[in-house]
């Protein structure tokens, strides 16, 4: 359930957000270091820690969250022995080692963000904010939710209809999980007063809620405003990798408990097969579409004389396109590994959006070599067989590449790609004496 709901789908393209399978590993040994103060348990949670901290800054970053309810869930239930000096010679040497991580991989974007300017706009985090609706909004990449159910809900529900089509807000958890997680969670509520509480799902509970409120854009926004880091972070609704651990954690209870109330070993196992059939079908996802990526023995020979060519120390590939499409560089530059302008994220650094603006009609001018060159960039990669037109490309390399005008040489071309070297633009004529000195 926690690895295969809508929200995993949603992300299917977003690896950063796929390398979630650290998280209940990371919580449940907080919660065991916490519990037991040894440095056994010491060690397991800092590997965990450590690997979830290296998958991505949104997960690395909101853990955080869930860690503090579980302190306050293990604080409660410990009292003053988790102060005392034998659990400090443990818990000291964990958040020394913890913090210096933390350090080393945030104070870079850090010290970026603050050199840039960059942050995250409030009406962002608004949009990608969650709605109670969210909650209800599968993935269409259910088996159940495709296009005819989708123009259903719209003939049936109007505009209403896309409270539950916003983006990065296909949140449900299924329909078998969210049963089971209201069997479990009754359960839980009603044998509340049969014992003490169980530090570990308080604070499962806790963190759970908090996340929950924190998916949340009214909820989320005030707090960007003081807390450090939340402001660059726009998607509050990925708070539901965490959310969704608590709603798994009762909903396997909730099937524990239909389990224990069937009669017979042979009933309890018909009913854990079928569990695990519906739960199979209503989670498996549709039929990916799958993009072959070329291999590097198929690239373009022309990546691998840039990566012999010493004289190549940076690059932009034209056209610059200023969206996803930009990834098909960055995969080419797997082979020859030198610095490349292009790119895309959703940050829109200024010196890119000053280099995109430079180049008109996909074809930097004058202007636009000067800008190349001030970015330390040696030599631009034309794709000639794209949008651009053949006459353009002439017309661009005999201004430029040839005459007074002169910017650039060709110095390798292939089938579909040439490569030109950067020069120096020609030195201005002297001025005239002045006849009047």
């Amino acid at each position: 359930m926690y690895a295969f709901s809508s929200f995993r789908l949603l992300h299917i393209w977003h690896l950063q957000l796929l390398i979630a399978q650290w998280i209940p590993l990371t919580l449940w040994f907080w919660d065991r270091l916490l519990a037991e103060r040894t440095a056994k348990a010491a060690v397991l949670f800092l590997l965990f820690y450590l690997l979830n901290l290296s998958g991505g800054c949104y997960f690395a970053f909101m853990i955080h969250f869930p860690l503090l309810a579980i302190l306050y869930s293990r604080a409660r239930a410990e009292g003053r022995e988790l102060v005392s000096r034998r659990s400090l010679r443990v818990l000291v040497p964990v958040a020394i080692v913890a913090a210096a991580c933390v350090a080393l991989v945030f104070l870079p974007y850090a010290r970026i963000s603050r050199a840039q300017g960059l942050s995250r706009s409030f009406s962002e985090m608004r949009v990608f904010g969650a709605g109670l609706a969210s909650y209800l909004s599968p993935s269409d990449q259910t088996l159940y939710f495709g296009a005819d159910q989708q123009r259903f809900l719209r003939r049936f529900l109007g505009e209403s209809v896309d409270l539950f089509r916003r983006p990065e807000n296909e949140l449900f958890a299924g329909f078998l999980p969210t049963i089971l997680f209201f069997v479990g969670a009754a359960a839980a509520v009603r044998g509340r007063h049969e014992g003490p509480a169980d530090p570990w799902v308080r604070g499962l509970v806790l963190s759970g809620l908090l996340c929950f409120a924190l998916s949340f854009a009214k909820v989320y926004v005030p707090l960007a405003r003081i807390l450090p880091g939340l402001s660059g972070m726009r998607v509050p609704a990925r708070f539901y990798a965490f959310t969704s651990l608590t709603l798994v954690y009762f909903a396997g209870r909730g099937a524990d408990l239909l389990l224990r109330r069937v009669p017979g070993p042979r009933t309890r196992a018909a009913l854990a097969v079928g569990l695990a059939a519906v739960l199979a079908v209503e989670l498996a996802p549709r039929t990916l579409d799958w993009e072959r990526l070329p291999r590097e023995e198929e690239m373009p020979r022309a990546y691998f004389w840039l990566r012999d060519q010493p004289a190549v120390k940076a690059l932009v590939e034209l056209p610059i396109y200023n969206d996803v499409r930009e990834n098909e560089y960055l995969y080419a530059a797997t082979v020859h590994w030198k610095p490349i302008a292009n790119g895309t994220s959703g940050y829109r650094a200024q010196s890119y959006l000053d280099l995109f603006d430079s180049i008109q009609k996909r074809l930097p001018r004058a202007g636009g070599f000067v800008l190349l060159r001030s970015l330390g960039i040696t030599h631009v990669v034309l794709h000639t067989d794209t949008t651009i037109r053949q006459q353009a490309i002439h017309r661009w390399e005999d201004q430029l590449g040839t005459g007074p005008e002169r910017r650039m040489e060709k110095v390798y071309e292939e089938e579909g790609i040439a490569v030109y070297r950067l020069i120096d633009p020609p030195p201005a004529d002297p001025a005239p004496p002045d006849p009047d000195r």
